[in-house]
């Protein structure tokens, strides 16, 4: 990504892991990452630089947060429609997990009758059998509803392209490699509310 692509007015935030900066916000806005728990950058991102590599621990520090995050990211609320992408590889053992989240600015990614659940959004995997549902929760206010992807196989080693899109006004769609794997429209739902959560990559908020 570069020019308006990047560092547009509609770009909220892009973090694509340069070598010589990989924990900048790549839009300018100033969304420095901070690492948490294991997880670490290595070399190998999908076209050079680094990457982020999550680890989940076990035993006693499986609680412990992981990823990587923006601890204050007002500005990472978007005011209606909006567009998640991201590239993941799977690690060898990834299939043992039974949810995996990919971003989380929501940290209950159900509804719940409280205002601090039903605000923000999430985008996680979880598993079914040997494949894997994506699933976006979205938060408005006074409850959350969740749109999911069809069933689709995620090999280790291999890397794939995830996006989400949400129009602001109900309507969200999945993409997997570019082809639409899944779309819910939720009626007489509008914008996201905003959430006053980290922003976190590669985990939940807590545990």
């Amino acid at each position: 990504y570069e020019g308006e692509e990047a560092r547009g007015p509609s770009v909220l935030g892009l973090w694509m892991f340069p070598e010589s900066a990989p924990t900048q916000d790549g839009s300018g806005k100033g969304n420095t990452l901070a690492l948490r728990g294991q997880s670490r950058l290595v070399p190998g991102g999908r076209f050079g630089g680094m990457c982020l590599e999550v680890f989940r621990p076990e035993g006693p520090r499986a609680a412990t947060p992981e990823g990587a995050a923006v601890s204050r990211a007002p500005g990472l609320n978007p005011a209606g429609a909006f567009t998640i992408e991201l590239w993941m590889k799977p690690k060898e053992g990834f299939e043992n997990n039974a949810v995996g989240f990919l971003v989380d600015k929501k940290y209950f990614h159900y509804s719940r009758d409280e205002p601090r659940a039903n605000m923000g959004y999430c985008v996680y995997l979880r598993k079914s059998g040997k494949d894997w549902r994506l699933n976006a929760a979205l938060g408005f206010g006074k409850d959350s509803e969740t749109i999911g992807s069809e069933m689709i196989n995620f090999a280790p080693d291999t890397w794939y392209h995830v996006a989400f899109t949400y129009d602001g006004k109900g309507t969200g769609v999945f993409y997997v490699d570019g082809v639409p794997r899944g779309q819910k429209t939720l009626e007489g739902r509008g914008p996201v509310t905003p959430s006053n959560y980290p922003f976190v990559i590669g985990d939940r908020v807590g545990s």
